[in-house]
């Protein structure tokens, strides 16, 4: 393919401020295709003097295209501008790269004339400016280089209304700093050079008018005032207009809500109704930095005017080091008195009725602060007090308030739902505050609320993420989330010091403790998800640990959790990575500690003892699932050996199948088993193997399962791990029978048995017995099952394993159905159960609901094996089981059908066929018998209406189907 276009025989211009506009030839292009082909356009504009590829150009415009769609979605493009710019050889492309020709821009005039200092070429280049670039347009590079020219367009503004000052081209230079204030909003040193020509001129009421005009802006934008620069910078004017400046600086009343508040209406209605109360005089708002205790005790104060009409003030005492300076402070922010002033001239203020006084962050000046805000109480018996703090004050008739982050999506929800969770609602108006364009979809939902989870719903750090949505996704603001905590900065100039980042936020709490309590607070950030005192006490180690403990929770730095009868505390997770990025030589030390405490629990320690796997031990280790996830990954970094590692994988196999946590040991398996490659160390490595293989059984990974388990043989051989052989034998024998190869899943059972016989483990054996017996009725054979089941459940009443038991039980219940013995079946699903519950094993109870629902619907109890399938679901959901879903949604299907909800069953059949297809796991005989008949009948009494339903259910997602059934 040749060259687009020639050499083109005259000019083209096209303007980027303020929209799209193309001039050819002097004529202008009226539109375009479609927009993607003015982006196109735009962009090849904007780097003109560039080649660029095709590849790239097809990534930048059609990012979610497949390949060969996207580069025919360039072309079709290029040919309708060819089309737009006249043909006149202005497009130039060929097979790889493309670039436009003869072609000159506004932003390069711009360019150009913005480097000189002469006022004439600098006044161009503002005029140049119609608005902001390519308005209307949304792609992230637009937004990146309009900064650039956004900054260079204000220091224009600033250098021409400077250089104007008494020469001819003044009016022409207010009216040029006018347009750019209008256009920059919120950029305070274009306002501030404006006001100043208005002064040095004598223009005092416009320079008063723009100051307001500042006020308003800054107000809109980020609820702010003008900077302590622009206040100098009008007391430099007249008296008449500096007065009245210094009247609205000196004034403390409660400033406006200018952005949304969320997730705060429970506590802003309570904190109203205590402030309205008569006993309530002195309230204090108590909770983390960055959790919007400020906001919300201001959003309260606005709504006291209704009792307390102008006489309610706000004053921030974050800039006051030392208490002795608080009345003078709060003299000159209530009074605009600086000289000396006392609390009898403070108190003064308070004498003619109700009203209320909001004092912002104390905790830096406590206890000698108490005194003072006693001392106001006792001298103004009218005023009542909202105190903000990340400590308490501690002085009688204080009522605490504590307050929490905001709430943030934990389970699967709409669109519509997420959108009303506080954290997420915060996330997204503080992200389209800096792109209007900004809304949550389908596409950012994920990652949205991964952010808010994973902020732990802390305000100030969500604000700070969102701030980044300027040059960010939020796909890519979660993967920088935990690289630094110095991502979430602010470039707002004129916040407090204090809020500019989060580790500003953070450094200031810790500047109030002393070192010790600091070196405690450091190590307990390695605790991930929460940590209880004995384990707390075990990391931090030292003396004393519960009344650093105590002081820690009294700061706010550490949270007391609320669970069901343990006490737990937890690190929110931006204050736990700015707690590691403080660790220091002692790391590895703390890291250490943090795996032996967890090795110990898993072990079961002085209290669970041998008999571990009981209920309290899984919650237990559900409540550390990250902890222990946290402690196995200190492998990676040297911390742990791969023995020990290892060691604590394997004893957590039982946990993890029944809570559903394999998924993220299967990963760290993995990698340490890459990590071990030509090791000789062969029996750290068959642990290593055996247990990645156990994690992949019964997963979407069962060849994988399958190929760990007999490399794992291999090396048990080789070690003489004789449980660890059996062990194979049994995985390895579960993969045959799960996919249909009846006599050599017997075989491998059989083998294991001789092996768990050998070692007297009659848990084992009769697991190994029960699955003996489960390969014969897959293959027809009930009544060797029945013989096979009855020898396992002797075996498994003799063991201590209670989950084999249950397993036992629950085939037994299935068959003694069968045969007609519905009390014995009804006898064994009821103690199967209970043993579920006394585990709190819901991968097992998963199971138990599954085949008593299947038992229902061949006894025609459709109605009780629709609910009883639901039950299975959602348990297999509680414990990630979803490959088992692949099992359940057959036979619930069938039931759907049978239950006279057609449209149902005929959809999570169509779904369920179109998995298993996939997975090249076609229906087994005994499934074929559940559905195959079912599908006909109701097939005969809808017609087609069938076919097409479940054609629909083809093309359903999981959570779409489960959504369906439940």
């Amino acid at each position: 393919m040749g060259q687009i276009g020639v050499e083109p025989t005259g000019g083209a211009r096209i303007e980027l401020f303020g929209g799209l506009r193309a001039t050819v030839m002097g004529q202008q292009v009226s539109g375009f295709r479609t927009k993607k082909t003015a982006s196109l356009l735009a962009y090849l504009a904007f780097f003109k003097d560039l080649s660029h590829s095709r590849d790239f150009l097809v990534e930048l415009l059609w990012p979610d295209s497949h390949y060969d769609a996207g580069r025919q979605s360039l072309r079709m493009a290029l040919s309708s501008l060819r089309e737009s710019l006249g043909g006149g050889g202005f497009l130039v492309a060929d097979r790889s790269t493309v670039r436009l020709n003869n072609v000159t821009t506004d932003v390069q005039e711009f360019d150009v004339c913005v480097a000189s200092d002469d006022i004439d070429t600098l006044s161009k280049a503002l005029r140049l400016v119609r608005g902001p670039l390519l308005s209307g347009y949304d792609e992230s590079w637009v937004v990146t280089q309009w900064l650039r020219l956004e900054e260079a367009y204000a220091q224009a503004a600033v250098r021409v209304m400077a250089l104007s000052e008494g020469t001819s081209s003044q009016n022409s230079a207010v009216l040029l700093g006018k347009e750019a204030a209008a256009l920059l909003g919120p950029r305070e040193d274009v306002h501030l050079a404006l006001i100043s020509l208005f002064s040095r001129t004598g223009q005092v009421d416009q320079a008063l008018a723009q100051f307001e005009e500042l006020e308003r802006v800054l107000n809109e934008q980020w609820g702010e005032p003008p900077s302590d620069a622009a206040y100098e910078l009008m007391d430099s004017l007249p008296e008449r207009s500096a007065r009245k400046i210094n009247q609205k600086r000196t004034s403390a009343r409660v400033p406006a809500r200018t952005s949304s508040f969320y997730g705060r209406d429970a506590e802003i209605d309570e904190l109203s109704r205590l402030l309205k109360s008569g006993t309530n005089r002195l309230l204090t708002v108590v909770g983390p930095g960055g959790c919007g205790k400020t906001a919300l005790a201001n959003v309260v104060a606005l709504a006291a005017e209704s009792w307390a009409p102008e006489r309610t003030w706000s004053v921030g005492l974050a800039d006051v080091d030392r208490p002795e300076r608080v009345i003078g402070s709060l003299a000159e922010k209530l009074l605009g008195a600086k000289d000396a002033a006392t609390v009898d001239d403070l108190a003064e203020l308070f004498k003619d009725g109700p009203c209320l006084l909001v004092l912002d962050n104390l905790e830096q000046l406590l206890p000698q602060v108490s005194t003072l805000v006693k001392d106001l109480l006792t001298r103004s018996p009218y005023l009542k007090i909202l105190a903000t703090s990340r400590t308490v004050l501690a002085i009688d008739g204080e009522q605490i308030f504590p307050l929490s982050p905001l709430p943030v999506p934990t389970v699967r929800l709409t669109l519509t739902e997420l959108a009303r969770v506080p954290s997420v609602a915060l996330f997204v108006d503080r992200a389209s505050a800096q792109l209007p364009t900004f809304k949550l979809g389908p596409d950012n939902a994920a990652a949205i609320s991964e952010i808010c989870r994973k902020l732990d719903g802390l305000p100030l750090a969500i604000e700070l993420a969102a701030a980044k949505s300027l040059v960010h996704s939020p796909a890519q603001i979660l993967a920088n989330l935990g690289q630094s905590v110095d991502f979430l900065t602010s470039r707002k100039a004129d916040l407090s010091e204090r809020h500019r980042s989060l580790r500003a936020t953070l450094d200031w709490s810790l500047d109030l403790l002393d070192e010790e309590t600091r070196d405690a607070f450091f190590a307990l950030g390695v605790f991930k998800g929460g940590f209880d005192v004995e384990l707390g006490q075990r990391v931090a180690s030292g003396t004393g640990f519960d009344s650093k403990l105590e002081t820690l929770v009294a700061s706010s730095l550490v949270l007391h959790m609320d669970t069901k009868g343990d006490t737990r505390f937890k690190l929110l997770e931006p204050v736990r990575e700015y707690a590691i990025s403080k660790l220091g030589p002692g790391r590895e030390a703390i890291r250490r500690r943090h795996f032996e405490a967890f090795e110990a629990l898993v072990k079961g320690g002085p209290i669970f003892g041998p008999e571990r796997e009981t209920a309290e031990w899984f919650d237990r280790l559900d409540a550390n699932s990250e902890n222990l996830a946290s402690a196995f990954e200190c492998v990676f970094d040297g911390v742990v050996s791969h023995s020990e590692a290892a060691d604590l994988a394997l004893n957590l196999r039982s946990f993890s199948k029944a809570r559903g946590k394999s998924s993220v040991w299967r990963n760290n398996l993995d990698r340490l088993k890459s990590l071990m490659a030509g090791t000789t160390d062969h029996l750290t490595l068959s642990k290593v193997t055996l247990a990645h293989a156990i994690m992949c059984s019964g997963s979407a990974e069962a060849k994988v399962s399958l190929a760990l388990f007999q490399e794992a043989l291999g090396l048990c051989l080789l070690v003489e791990d004789h449980l660890g052989v059996a062990t194979c034998q049994s995985g390895i024998a579960n993969y045959f029978m799960s996919n249909g190869d009846y006599d050599k899943a017997i075989s491998a059972f059989q083998e294991a048995f001789r092996m768990y016989e050998a070692l007297g483990d009659f848990g084992k054996m009769a697991a190994a017995t029960r699955k003996i017996a489960m390969s014969y009725v897959s293959g027809g054979n009930h009544d060797e099952c029945y013989r096979y089941l009855q020898e396992a459940l002797g075996y498994a009443r003799q063991g201590s394993d209670k989950e084999s038991l249950a397993w036992t039980l629950t085939d037994c219940a299935v068959e003694h159905a069968l045969h007609g013995k519905l009390d014995e079946s009804t006898q064994c699903f009821a103690e199967a159960h209970q043993l579920c519950i006394d585990t709190s094993n819901w991968h097992m109870r998963s199971i138990v609901f599954w085949q008593e629902a299947e038992t229902a619907h061949r006894l025609g109890q459709f109605a009780k094996s629709v609910e009883l399938h639901r039950e299975s679901v959602r348990h297999a959901l509680q414990s990630d089981f979803r490959e088992g879903l692949k099992w359940i949604l057959v036979s619930m299907a069938s039931s759907f059908l049978e239950y006279g909800e057609h449209e149902a069953g005929a959809k999570v059949t169509g779904f369920v066929l179109q998995w298993r297809e996939r997975d090249n796991r076609l229906l087994t005989g005994d499934e074929r018998e559940l559905i195959d008949p079912a599908r006909a009948r109701v097939k005969d009494r809808v017609g087609g209406e069938y076919e097409k339903w479940e054609q629909e259910g083809k093309a359903l997602s999981l959570d779409e189907v489960l959504t369906l059934v439940q």
